[in-house]
């Protein structure tokens, strides 16, 4: 037999597919290389000393028109590129945070609860309903005029949302139609909250075109929308209304991990304050409760870094060296000066009303010895309320840059914050400089002058906080039932600042101790508990 042959079986539909296949990717060849030899850069030819001039030239307009453009950066460390000042605007940014010496995270969220509206979606645990019913019930009472807070108008089912520490910024002036705003911070743990929406990035939130909105609200109607604590700077028709935010600042709510840079140490008589970070502390203020209700205080103007880095005071002056209108030329921004800095006398002069930002004269730093702890100056006098105190910040808000709207939000979350402590409390100021350090802010079109205010409440500071802590243990063991509900409860408001003591109650031969010193850590972990 011979050797069978093999028949090739062709499939014509098969070929005709196989052909339009190498057809596709030969014309793919084809358009590739024709891109990429119109794409390539032509041969440098030598340029005649005109030509040359012509490139310099357009060198230059390339150059300036990068400075005004607008650029999205995804990377949260490379900076907005800077455009030209925008003059007559200002823009200011407050900032305030509850921080206590036994926790490192700023605003934490085991002490501080969502005060702001359902529709900002904040991540905080909200007020449970005897928080709810007391914020409802006591009003914190408004700074300006004696007007309380319950006679201003606020959206219905705010009442129970108690004042907040939160960031805010605010313009005034003529906003251009593309604005955004960077706000970044490699301490940042997360932002809870942003109003309006914007894109967070890990440490980083960026709003863009703030004037830009698909549907414009009325003003009154926008500002109603909030709590009545925040809505004094909402109806403040002297700053300009943000139509992406429907109303006339933004907001931004986070959570920083950094130590407490105050020290707080002495007895019931005498206080004694030390500065253990790296910038000046400012308007330092002590807010004491006496046994007859009413409250003392005192202060310092100012205490340096016990490191005695001279760096602080030199970015201090070079912040008043560049203040507007100054023709020295300085690294630091140019209106550093007006809100910060050299600048914060315990004499209050007149107010201004319209928030300007005021000049202030330099202050001698060798009038500040033993920066590691300096006596507080208590005044004379003592305070019948907690609302009477701040009402004296009025003209220091003033001068620090702030106007009525941005000061007296600042009032109610300071007076509802101190009014809530048992203990002592501390409030001071961070400046420019320790504030950008904190919180780079960058806003382009860049305005003309940015004010930045930083205001820090110390609660649990209090020197005679230990031996309440110690009376308090004891009383989780006492025969009275209410008694031990009284103790543990006090125990609970305290939280990381009894800590260690209640976590030495944990092995207390006194099984009712034990056991309640167990269920104290176990609450005390747990957020908004």
């Amino acid at each position: 037999m011979g050797r069978p042959t093999m028949k090739l079986h062709t499939n014509p539909d098969r070929l005709f597919r196989g052909n339009i296949i190498r057809t596709i990717v030969l014309m793919g060849f084809a358009w590739t290389a024709s891109l990429s030899a119109q794409t390539k850069p032509a041969s440098p030819k030598p340029a005649s000393a005109k030509s040359a001039t012509t490139k310099t030239g357009a060198k230059a307009n390339t150059k300036a028109k990068k400075t005004t453009e607008t650029k999205t950066n995804a990377d949260d460390k490379t900076p907005l590129i800077k455009s030209e000042k925008v003059a007559g605007l200002t823009a200011r940014d407050v900032q305030i945070w509850v921080v206590s010496p036994q926790d490192p995270h700023w605003n934490s969220q085991t002490y501080v609860l969502n005060g702001l509206p359902d529709f900002v979606g904040s991540q905080r645990p909200a007020p449970d309903a005897k928080q709810a019913a007391t914020a409802a019930a006591t009003a914190v009472a408004a700074v300006a005029g004696g007007v309380r807070l319950e006679e201003t108008a606020a959206a219905p089912g705010t009442a129970s949302l108690m004042p907040m520490p939160l960031g805010f910024i605010t313009f005034e002036g003529k906003v251009p139609e593309e604005t955004d705003v960077v706000l970044r911070g490699e301490k940042v743990q997360k932002f809870c909250a942003t109003w309006p929406k914007s894109r967070i990035r890990s440490r980083r939130v960026q709003w863009i075109k703030l004037m830009d909105a698909k549907s414009v609200k009325d003003p009154v109607e926008a500002a109603e929308m909030f709590p009545a604590w925040f809505s004094p700077v909402q109806f403040d028709e002297t700053r300009a209304y943000l139509p992406s935010a429907h109303g006339r600042c933004l907001i931004y709510d986070l959570e920083m991990k950094e130590d407490v840079p105050v020290k707080v140490s002495g007895n019931k008589e005498q206080y004694a304050l030390g500065n253990l970070g790296a910038h000046p502390l400012w308007n330092v203020t002590v807010i004491k409760p006496q046994d007859d209700q009413t409250w003392r205080v005192g202060s310092l103007d100012r205490i340096d870094p016990a490191s005695g880095k001279k760096g602080d005071e030199k970015s201090d002056a070079a912040a008043v060296e560049s203040k507007p209108g100054s023709d020295k030329k300085t690294d630091k921004p140019a209106d550093a000066a007006v809100n910060n800095d050299a600048a914060s006398k315990v004499e209050t002069p007149a107010a201004n009303p319209t928030g300007k930002p005021a000049e202030q004269p330099t202050e001698n730093p060798d009038k500040n010895p033993d920066p590691t702890g300096r006596q507080v100056a208590w005044e004379d006098k003592t305070y019948g309320s907690v609302g009477e105190i701040f009402r004296t910040f009025q003209p220091r808000f003033h001068e620090w840059g702030l106007g009525e709207g941005e000061s007296r939000v600042v009032a109610n979350v300071l007076e509802h914050w101190t009014k809530s402590q048992k203990f002592s409390v501390c409030i001071f100021r961070l400046d420019r400089v320790a504030m950008d350090a904190l919180l780079p802010l960058e806003i382009l079109p860049e305005p003309e002058t940015v004010i930045r205010v930083g205001l820090v409440i110390v609660i649990h500071a209090d020197p005679e906080i230990i031996g309440e802590i110690d009376d308090l243990i004891a009383k989780l063991g006492d025969p009275v039932w209410a008694v031990r509900e009284e103790a543990t409860a006090q125990l609970q408001k305290l939280g990381m600042q009894a800590r260690d003591k209640i976590q030495k109650g944990t092995s207390h031969q006194d099984a009712e101790i034990a056991f309640r010193c167990e269920r104290l850590l176990m609450q005390i972990s747990a957020p908004g508990q």
